[in-house]
């Protein structure tokens, strides 16, 4: 999981001035409080597979974008 978690705080700073709201992951998310907010929408979803790369990196643009739609 940490590899996953290091690879998403990547993509959020390499997509932080240029895709929705990746600022708000790199700014606000520590990497205990990004870890429990993918396993907690992999339980909400009732997805039982475990948590990809491609999957968290969606997830987290999903949450990006919606959080830039609501704050600006």
């Amino acid at each position: 999981m940490k590899e996953i978690i290091a690879a998403v705080k990547q993509h959020a700073l390499d997509n932080y001035n240029t895709s929705y709201g990746w600022s708000v992951v790199v700014e606000t998310f520590t990497d205990n409080e990004l870890e429990q907010h993918l396993e907690q929408m992999k339980r909400y979803d009732q997805d039982e597979s475990p948590i990809t790369l491609e999957w968290a990196i969606q997830e987290m643009e999903e949450f990006a974008q919606l959080h830039t739609e609501i704050f600006g």
